[in-house]
């Protein structure tokens, strides 16, 4: 009762202390949120959250759901509502606990992502909303390290985590980390469909690859930075996956999806290189997705490494298409990162 009078009392925020990019560097922050209704309860257009909570695991054993020999049913169960102290001086929202800027930062990264998105021509719009949960319990945290995941499977929900490793801030308000784990959704809307669609048999392990270096593309393309976690984390960063690293090639070892999807992101790196736009680059990167997804991926004579590779075919197909100028260049960065592969049909193959 305490809380709901303080909340009455408090003025109407015009804008969040969060964390974003300035000056080439994450700093905190004045931006505004229009999409967040409730601050104090994180409720608002984009999708309501929750604290704690936690995600079970029903139908097979573990093991056998992450080698997609079995299919499962992810069961989230509810937490309590969030509840966050903050003041609000000239319109400004300033929070009073650690959880405010790291929630608030989410929320304004997907704000800002959909917007830039939207910019693009690129309709997510089917993705929200999308509830998430904060400090939740996780069927993999023991010897996993996480920081925040889109966990897909017909749950369709955000886990943000706190970060044990002692960082400035959680890496689950890292503006970079936050676009990626929105690049899984938007996945999942390209390839099934719609957030509760999903082909479990399909999407595991086969579909893991892409799946990572996707949202890597995604990522990196829309912060127009190539370092998927950015240098303000470095001192907590448990998997690091930097795409630019010069001769990265798709023949590191594909069962890590971390590694083998950052290769493919490294290609679409270098054609935003090649072609000077990062924007034009992303959409590039969905219209290949969307052919992708049209593909009959049923073979199991095609390794991880062949859907890789079909998906850099036809990146190349959609440079040809729109930007044939730099075609030469990027067919000769498909033929580095793809070696293992036959060439590129619109590189002559």
């Amino acid at each position: 009762m305490v809380w709901l009078t303080l909340a009455a009392c408090t003025p109407e925020a015009a804008r969040f202390l969060v964390v974003d990019g300035r000056e080439g560097e994450y700093d905190l922050v004045e931006r505004e949120i229009p999409e967040l209704t409730d601050p104090g309860r994180m409720r608002g257009e984009l999708g309501d959250g929750a604290m704690g909570g936690n995600i079970t695991i029903d139908g097979g054993v573990l093991g056998a759901v992450l080698s997609g020999e079995e299919e499962v049913d992810l069961i989230y169960v509810g937490g309590r509502p969030i509840r966050l102290d903050y003041t609000v001086t000239d319109g400004l929202a300033v929070p009073l606990d650690p959880d405010g800027v790291t929630l608030w930062s989410y929320y304004h990264t997907l704000s800002s992502a959909r917007q830039q998105l939207d910019a693009l021509g690129i309709d997510i719009e089917p993705v929200f909303p999308v509830p998430f949960s904060w400090a939740p319990t996780m069927p993999l945290q023991a010897g996993v390290s996480e920081n925040a995941a889109y966990v897909a499977g017909g749950l369709h929900r955000f886990m943000l985590l706190p970060d044990p490793g002692g960082a400035r801030l959680p890496l689950a308000a890292s503006p970079m980390v936050i676009r990626h784990e929105l690049g899984h959704a938007v996945f999942q809307l390209v390839v099934f469909g719609g957030p509760l669609e999903v082909d479990l048999d399909l999407a595991y392990p086969r579909m893991r690859d892409l799946n990572e270096g996707f949202a890597d593309i995604l990522a990196t393309l829309l912060l127009d930075d190539p370092d998927v976690l950015g240098s303000v984390f470095a001192s907590s960063i448990a998997e690091p996956r930097l795409v630019d690293v010069p001769g990265r090639t798709l023949t590191m070892g594909f069962e890590d999806p971390y590694l083998a999807g950052n290769g493919i992101a490294t290609f679409a790196w270098d054609i935003r290189v090649a072609t000077g736009d990062p924007g034009a680059t992303l959409v590039m990167a969905v219209e290949a997705l969307e052919l992708w997804a049209d593909l009959d991926l049923s073979s199991e004579e095609d390794d991880d490494g062949v859907l890789l590779a079909r998906y850099g075919e036809l990146l190349v197909d959609r440079v040809a298409a729109t930007r044939p100028d730099v075609l030469p260049t990027v067919c000769e960065a498909y033929a580095v990162r793809f070696f293992d592969y036959a060439e590129a049909s619109a590189c002559g193959g």
